[in-house]
């Protein structure tokens, strides 16, 4: 169970920070929710049943000391993915689906690698990389307590510097 204050992980709605455990009638039954703020700049709250939070895929950030992890899959060599679009679409959406930091990391410097490797990527390649970066952004912002936008900032930079 967390906490308020904890930093936690939305599949869909990536890093935030639990902000209040809320109680709300449904049916007959009252039902504990937690109130996450994310961390990306929005309006949204997100309320997840606390009964539903493991099944939803609610969980703990990664530890500040996981990132140096992080750092070191950008920094790998990128796997090569799939040419057939429909299958590296599958694939990559699969392993950002799966909301785990590593898979993220490694989403990003394969298809960092395939951007160079192809001088460019496709619309939906594009928009994968950028929902990956935001992600893990989110994800190291949250571990180690640092603002969002630097942390971007910090992953282009190795990206461009790595590869």
């Amino acid at each position: 169970m967390f906490e308020i204050g904890d930093m936690v992980v939305h599949p869909t709605h990536g890093a935030g920070q639990v902000v209040a455990l809320d109680e709300f009638k449904v049916g007959e039954a009252d039902k504990q929710y937690y109130k996450i703020q994310p961390l990306a700049p929005t309006d949204l709250t997100v309320m997840v049943p606390i009964d539903n939070a493991e099944r939803i895929g609610l969980r703990a950030v990664i530890a500040e000391a996981e990132v140096d992890q992080l750092w070191a899959i950008l920094a790998s060599a990128p796997k090569a993915l799939p040419d057939d679009h429909n299958r590296r679409r599958e694939l990559l959406e699969g392993k950002l689906r799966q909301s785990d930091a590593y898979q993220t990391a490694e989403v990003v410097r394969d298809l960092i690698g395939r951007q160079q490797e192809q001088a460019r990527l496709t619309e939906k390649g594009s928009q994968l990389l950028e929902r990956g970066v935001q992600s893990l952004a989110g994800e190291i912002a949250a571990a180690r307590g640092t603002e969002l936008g630097e942390t971007t900032m910090q992953i282009w930079a190795r990206l461009e510097n790595t590869h």
